[in-house]
């Protein structure tokens, strides 16, 4: 299959709690981009230590939804619809049971929170220090890939590097290299897909990096990337993709993957 412009596939509307991005600006915005799809992935996490609370975006509404734009749009874009699944370990049950009965063609896994620890705010980095955090957060990503919770993309892996680097901007990502072979070894034997995240990437704000992080999974056999933006406003649709694929270029990756009913396609680059 085809496609002339890669679509983003990491994207937060208003069904997601920290969103009031609105669907069908997005849909313009991604037509005018020249893009054949458009997909949505609204939050699915469960007791945010933060809040107390659940974050369940109204997917059957959403595709209520979907279903009346894809009317009025029919001749210029096809509407996907995809989660973003936040990995919650004692509620992986919970987690399948809203993927089961729905028809989502992308699931992104990602990790938000673990134990009482939120992995966003500095707070529980500055009390416990940032070697614990940044481990603890791969030891819960590889307790996710360890589950049989279904995924097709794993979303920012340097998610709690990010708020690390924001605390200690001379810090290096190597310094968990054990930690994140484990990791990226079990993604590659699971045939899943690697998200380099635009807004993560946009936040480390070091090229290099990003380099060392897709040298990494290249030198384990890693092919399988897709670059997404996590937008949160209609304005971050597509942030700096043409820079991180030249970036993925330059670590001698040829294409990035996208899913369509959960199969997975390649887009040349």
């Amino acid at each position: 299959m085809e496609i002339k412009k890669i679509h983003d596939q990491h994207v937060h509307t208003s069904y997601s709690e920290d969103s009031s991005a609105n669907l069908e600006k997005y849909i313009q915005i991604a037509i005018d981009l020249g893009c054949s799809y458009f997909v949505m992935t609204d939050h699915l996490d469960f007791d945010i230590p933060m809040y107390h609370e659940h974050w369940i975006a109204d997917y059957d509404e959403q595709k209520k939804e979907i279903i009346e734009l894809q009317k009025k749009y029919k001749n210029k874009i096809t509407l996907l619809q995809g989660i973003e699944c936040g990995y919650r370990e004692g509620y992986e049950n919970n987690i399948k049971e809203v993927v089961f009965h729905r028809d989502f063609d992308l699931i992104n896994l990602s990790i938000h929170n673990y134990l009482d620890l939120d992995f966003y705010y500095k707070e529980d980095f500055l009390k416990y220090g940032i070697n614990k955090m940044v481990n603890l957060y791969l030891e819960a990503a590889i307790k996710a890939l360890d589950s049989d919770i279904d995924f097709d993309v794993l979303s920012h892996i340097d998610y709690a590097f990010k708020t690390a680097k924001q605390i200690d901007p001379n810090i290096k990502f190597n310094l968990f290299e054990n930690q994140l072979v484990v990791l990226l070894k079990k993604l590659i034997n699971k045939n899943k897909t690697l998200e380099i995240n635009t807004k993560v990437q946009e936040s480390i704000n070091d090229k290099n990096h990003t380099k060392y992080l897709l040298n990494l999974y290249y030198s384990l056999g890693g092919r399988n990337i897709t670059i997404s933006s996590d937008a949160h406003v209609e304005s971050r649709y597509l942030s700096r993709f043409e820079e991180y694929k030249q970036i993925a270029k330059e670590e001698n990756f040829t294409y990035l993957c996208y899913f369509i009913k959960r199969k997975k396609y390649y887009f040349n680059i």
